[in-house]
């Protein structure tokens, strides 16, 4: 298999969708393998166009848990929060306001439809039995048992470099492990939280269209990325870790990685095939970023702000305060890199540097005023 092919698993694959968003025209290097306990959703996931682009799709009718053995699954209303576990009956009277599906009643989505014996396996012994490589990219969708899985293959994780989980604050299902111990056993694992997706509050009562705020924050999904260790990490990982850091947006980890791939592998990365799209992205963004022009925030003690927070006054062993920062805007106007990040697919991106770079613009006139 080509090393530089990235292995997807998806835990919780009804209906083809996957919630880490890679652009359709970045999957080229992808394997994307998911599994579902209910073989009803198997040939509707394969057939999904969420899958559309992927190098390669695989749908396993395995129920990923913390055991290998026999368990009782249960469908329900809404047979996306089908699970493992039992809901918590005590959240039935919750009301989500959705934009998509109107006002839900959590009982309308819970309650269970029907329960069937079902023979459950570890993720770790799942990729045994199909003698497929590790993940580096991992998401899950397990309507609670998140915690259970990778705490019962935490081999296989850390081994991972991008992990994707669905949280709960609240007791969603009987006997589930909230954000909290969640995020301590990734942590843990040696993994960094990146981003955080909440959903819809919740509201106690129905609400009436002109008298509605905010809610019970219930659930949503927490991104995390391997800690970095880029001087100890081989060429490969390193080409594969900037791949997450850009789906990700982490520009300051890109930063790293790119000065590391110039100081201690330059041959190598000139000589990279650039037979999939996600590292064309890498070589075209890490080239822009080298021969860019750059321009950076004053340091605390440079502002004039800086005497009147500061007890010591005047320092003397901190280089001398510049009285403003010249920007060469004409220069910074040349740099691509939003420009390149849209080509790519990754829109959303290529937004944020460009709103980040304006109020980084109006953060430095402020400075300086002060």
């Amino acid at each position: 298999m080509d090393n530089y092919v990235v292995n997807y698993h998806h835990i919780g694959g009804r209906g083809g969708k996957f919630p880490i968003n890679i652009p359709e025209c970045l999957r080229d290097g992808v394997h994307l393998t998911m599994y579902d306990a209910d073989n009803s959703c198997i040939e509707e996931a394969i057939n999904s166009d969420f899958v559309k682009g992927f190098d390669k799709v695989e749908v396993l009718p395995f129920c990923i848990s913390d055991i290998d053995g026999t368990e009782e699954f249960i469908i329900t209303k809404q047979p996306h929060a089908s699970s493992l576990l039992r809901a918590n009956k005590e959240l039935y009277k919750f009301v989500r306001n959705s934009p998509k599906f109107g006002a839900m009643r959590l009982k309308e989505i819970l309650e269970p439809r029907k329960r069937f014996k079902i023979e459950s396996m570890k993720l770790s012994s799942a990729i045994k039995k199909m003698d497929i490589p590790y993940p580096e990219f991992i998401s899950l969708d397990t309507q609670g048992t998140e915690y259970d899985i990778i705490k019962f293959s935490s081999n296989i994780f850390q081994n991972a470099i991008f992990v994707n989980t669905e949280i709960s604050f609240m007791e969603m299902y009987k006997s589930q492990k909230n954000f909290p111990e969640l995020h301590n056993l990734l942590i843990s694992l040696g993994f960094v939280l990146v981003d955080l997706k909440i959903y819809d509050p919740h509201h106690s009562c129905l609400t009436p269209i002109d008298f509605e705020a905010k809610g019970f924050l219930l659930d949503g999904e927490a991104f995390y990325l391997k800690k970095p260790e880029i001087s100890k990490w081989s060429f490969v990982r390193l080409i594969k870790y900037c791949f997450a850091a850009l789906i990700s947006e982490q520009t300051h980890l890109c930063i790293q990685i790119f000065e590391q791939l110039n100081k201690k592998y330059s041959t190598e990365f000139k000589d990279l095939s650039e037979r999939f799209e996600y590292i064309k992205l890498i070589k075209e963004l890490c080239a822009e970023y080298l021969g860019s022009y750059k321009a950076y925030l004053p340091l605390f003690h440079e502002s004039n702000i800086y005497k009147s927070y500061s007890q010591l006054g005047s320092v003397k062993d901190l280089s001398n305060k510049r009285e403003s920062l010249k920007i060469n805007g004409r220069a910074m106007n040349k740099n691509r890199y939003s420009k390149i990040l849209t080509k790519y697919g990754l829109n959303t991106f290529a937004e944020n540097i460009t709103n980040h770079k304006k109020l980084n613009i109006r953060n430095l006139e402020k400075i300086y005023k002060q």
